[in-house]
């Protein structure tokens, strides 16, 4: 959560609403070259990196973009035993 004049992104190019921003942190990590962005000090509020309702997934940063595909739709991921129940692998599946 954002507390008042915390650092935040508006990038006109991902946001999906007026009201989206996102921490400098994730901004940074996100790949923004070339699109319309601003730097503003928030009253309030929370990152909207990795919410597909209010941010383009392409401008997901690496840790939060790992949770959507490139159509927005989320990935979960499930464990499935593997190696005859000795160990467990972890795979990618889409969830419906």
């Amino acid at each position: 959560m954002w507390t008042r004049g915390s650092i935040a992104y508006h990038c006109t190019t991902c946001q999906i609403d007026p009201t989206s921003a996102v921490c400098a942190e994730c901004f940074h990590d996100g790949s923004h070259v070339g699109h319309d962005y601003r730097l503003v000090h928030t009253c309030g509020g929370c990152c909207d990196c990795g919410d597909p309702t209010a941010w383009k997934s392409s401008g997901f940063c690496s840790v939060h973009g790992s949770k959507f595909d490139a159509d927005g739709k989320p990935v979960l991921l499930k464990a499935v035993l593997g190696g005859g129940g000795k160990g467990m692998r972890v795979v990618n599946t889409h969830a419906e």
